[in-house]
């Protein structure tokens, strides 16, 4: 199978590395060369000369620009695209339709993944047109995403949704690591230790969350002993509206048209 990316930023590059380290043929090409040439030297994945050289026999031919930038590019490439070959977007906000409309008539896969794709533990929404087979798609889920960490087929329309809460979710989820090692900090620890206990801690959680079948609320509960130290933090947050400030994050994340 050969899976063919055009960009070579942030998104490009995880997807690639996941793909490249699963044993999948990997093609890249970015106008930026030296982004591309970079990334094919640490992957060991093949360098496009150009669009020709990307397309041809190409599976998959996965779209890892901006959206402003597909834009502009891919009506560049649409005379390049072979009748084997089936579009993949991580494009954030560029609908089906409007990939259609730049690409042509054609198989298109909408894909939202989030930058944890760079260690294997991404969050990935797919969808698919009606000319994308069965058998395509699972194709990509299995090679492209599968690889890159936990995906998710979900309708289009609840694309907007999975952004906020799993697109975006891994800035929070920073955020809130970072204030916790602020905090370690402040009471005494160094910074590099901090840090690799808060996220230790935020991980394991996580994975108690996704793994224990049990709900967040219980679990929270179970944490917080009678007049003990936890639920004096959690009052705090609560009284100063935590979770209301979280929703609102990844709403506003949700909401935000490009």
């Amino acid at each position: 199978m050969r899976i063919s990316f055009l960009g070579a930023g942030n998104m490009g590059g995880a997807l690639v590395r996941a793909v490249s380290a699963a044993g999948c043929e990997a093609l890249v090409y970015d106008k930026n060369a030296e982004a591309a040439k970079r990334l094919a030297e640490e992957t060991g994945a093949a360098l496009s000369a150009g669009y020709g050289d990307l397309l041809r026999g190409a599976d998959f031919l996965v779209v890892a620009l901006k959206p402003n930038i597909c834009r502009e590019v891919l009506p560049e490439i649409r005379g390049f695209i072979e009748s084997g070959t089936a579009a993949v977007s991580v494009a954030a906000g560029l609908t089906l339709s409007e990939l259609e409309l730049l690409l042509g008539k054609m198989p298109i896969i909408r894909a939202m993944p989030n930058i944890n794709a760079l260690y294997g533990a991404s969050a990935t929404a797919l969808c698919r047109n009606e000319l994308v087979p069965d058998a395509v798609f699972g194709a990509a889920r299995e090679r492209i995403f599968g690889p890159a960490g936990e995906v998710f087929d979900l309708p289009e329309k609840d694309f907007p949704a999975f952004t906020g809460i799993a697109g975006s979710a891994p800035a929070f989820a920073f955020m809130f690591i970072n204030g916790l090692a602020r905090a370690g900090v402040k009471l005494g620890l160094n910074k590099a230790d901090a840090l690799r206990i808060a996220a230790a801690a935020v991980s394991g959680s996580a994975r108690t969350a996704a793994e224990s079948g049990r709900h967040p609320e219980e679990l929270a509960d179970a944490v917080c002993s009678p007049a003990g130290t936890t639920i004096e933090g959690v009052e705090l947050l609560l009284a100063n509206g935590f979770e209301g400030l979280v929703m609102a994050a990844a709403e506003a994340a949700a909401n935000k048209r490009l």
